[in-house]
């Protein structure tokens, strides 16, 4: 499964200078965590980044992304922790947001089986 996360990059244009601020949209996938078995060692869940890409985030106007840049972040062990956590925090609000829809389905269901009784009994 695909995730997009999105992080702001502060960019200084030149020592003393400003900093520019950029919206980094990042899509990655992540390994499953595998136990340990006889033969082979624990791995934990990883994160592949597939698509490392900066806007601006006032215009939207999408830019040339140096690939040291991307690099940079993809060796960083922090980072691609970080994406892993916002995978299972994604999982998460998804796993969330199919239980409330769930619940609201039977809610509604229930609603019309209710409306279809008092329909044929409707004084009780």
């Amino acid at each position: 499964m695909a995730y997009t996360t999105k992080s702001a990059l502060h960019l200084a244009l030149w020592e003393g200078g400003g900093e520019v601020e950029v919206e980094a949209v990042i899509t990655f996938t992540v390994t499953k965590f595998s136990p340990a078995t006889h033969e082979q060692p624990e791995e934990p869940p990883m994160a592949e980044v597939s698509d490392f890409r900066i806007r601006k985030p006032k215009t939207g106007e999408w830019l040339a992304c140096p690939a040291w840049i991307s690099d940079a972040f993809e060796s960083d062990d922090s980072f691609m922790d970080w994406l892993v956590s916002e995978a299972q925090e994604q999982n998460a609000y998804a796993e969330e947001c199919a239980a409330e829809a769930s619940r609201e389905e039977r809610h509604l269901l229930e609603n019309e089986e209710m409306a279809r009784h008092f329909e044929k009994h409707p004084h009780g």
